[in-house]
């Protein structure tokens, strides 16, 4: 699946616009602000708020094996690239569970915008 493909099913599942989704997402990648990284059937798009921080969005229509791997990868990538640490919103705990599974060391976030953070560790 390309990444507009999974993007667009993960919005319909939740009943939101892909359309309205999907701009936000160029907007963000078109202002260099945000990259999207993809590994199998999941895509996460990490949007800069911050020197060395990062905002994480996932998106992804992989099974739940191929997801834990997709997770791992991303962490990996994530890394390599200088990020120290990550922020998302998470309503469900096996998000949070995935995330630590990963390789995220989650733990209650710092700005009040999110529910979670994790540094990002060598």
């Amino acid at each position: 699946m390309t990444p507009s493909e999974i993007i667009t099913q993960e919005a319909q599942s939740h009943g939101k616009d892909p359309k309205i989704l999907m701009h936000w997402i160029n907007e963000h990648v078109r202002a260099h602000n945000a990259i999207l990284l993809q590994h199998g059937d999941s895509v996460m798009m990490l949007k800069k708020i911050a020197p060395h921080q990062v905002e994480l969005h996932l998106f992804t229509q992989d099974k739940p094996i191929a997801l834990v791997g997709a997770v791992k990868d991303f962490y990996e990538r994530i890394k390599k690239s200088g990020v120290r640490r990550v922020y998302g919103k998470a309503d469900d705990p096996q998000v949070l569970k995935l995330a630590k599974i990963g390789g995220f060391n989650v733990v209650n976030s710092d700005r009040p915008q999110f529910n979670w953070m994790a540094n990002v560790e060598d």
